[in-house]
């Protein structure tokens, strides 16, 4: 029987199958994230076609989204040290899933905000449990790398996106693009439901139903020691805590420098990103890029 406490476990032990495939996951569903994400910009200049209205009527639709991610990193990102990260990780996904579907039904840009809005909150919910529970299941080792690798998953789910946009939207229109990432999310859904794990943090400062056969069922998976009892509960687990807390004195000046650079970034990425498709559309280039000039021989490029 197992002694230490679980994340101590993880941490100073190798990393075993269960464990790539649960950070498989993360990355899995980050990367249907980075398809939601984009799957607006994409189709955004076919429905401004369909619908008759101006470009700069889409900015809002472009707003809400990081707008949710932002309100939902603070209010509802913290439910997941009370429900679970695996709960929060579920219901972010499944949510996603049924709003992508409704998408591909919208007839209004009031709607379509609505629907982004929606889709912010649960995008910024999944983050913070992603990379949770990619920390807890990667060991000391690798648990930098692992990080990393799953914020990849965001990008290569826009590509995939820009991919799909290019094969759905002229020939079955904009709505194909949706119908396309809502069975993708669900495929991902079911993935989570069948073999994402909890947290083994939560179930033991929470505490709830089962949580020693839950645990020890994770960690049999992961070829890790049984515990003969729930480890003691961390000392904070019971504490109320306040929502906004100052970090240490010594800390306040970096955290305020890193919050600048992560806005800005975000601000300007997100600018690129929703625009780009719309601009390129201007300029008379089509999904298919058959406006583009031919590519030029290998002597002419080197």
């Amino acid at each position: 029987m197992s002694q230490g406490s679980p994340a101590d476990i993880i941490k100073a032990s190798s990393m075993g199958f269960a464990q790539y495939v649960l950070i498989g996951l993360c990355v899995l569903t980050y990367a249907a994230d980075g398809i939601d994400v984009a799957s607006i910009t994409y189709a955004a200049p076919a429905m401004i076609a369909e619908w008759g209205v101006r470009p700069e009527a889409f900015g809002l639709v472009y707003s809400v989204t990081p707008i949710g991610i932002v309100i939902s990193s603070f209010f509802f990102a913290p439910l997941g040290d009370r429900f679970g990260r695996r709960a929060v990780t579920l219901t972010g996904i499944g949510v996603m899933t049924v709003v992508l579907f409704l998408m591909a039904f919208a007839n209004s840009l009031e709607m379509v905000a609505v629907l982004r809005l929606l889709m912010g909150l649960c995008i910024g919910a999944l983050v913070v449990s992603l990379n949770v529970l990619v920390a807890e299941f990667a060991n000391e080792t690798r648990r930098n790398f692992f990080i990393g690798i799953l914020h990849t998953g965001y990008s290569i789910g826009g590509m995939a996106c820009a991919g799909l946009a290019a094969f759905l939207i002229e020939p079955y229109g904009w709505r194909a693009l949706f119908l396309a990432a809502a069975a993708i999310n669900l495929v991902v859904f079911i993935l989570d439901v069948l073999f994402l794990a909890e947290s083994p943090a939560y179930l033991v400062a929470r505490r709830p139903k089962n949580a020693l056969a839950r645990l020890n069922a994770i960690f049999l998976r992961m070829g890790k020691p049984q515990f003969d009892a729930l480890p003691p509960a961390p000392e904070s687990a019971g504490e109320k805590r306040a929502l906004f807390t100052l970090p240490a004195p010594e800390f306040r000046a970096l955290t305020l420098v890193l919050c600048v650079i992560g806005f800005v970034f975000t601000v300007a990425g997100s600018f690129l990103a929703s625009w780009r498709p719309q601009i390129l559309s201007d300029a008379g280039l089509s999904y298919f890029g058959t406006a583009w000039p031919a590519w030029p021989p290998a002597q002419q490029v080197f």
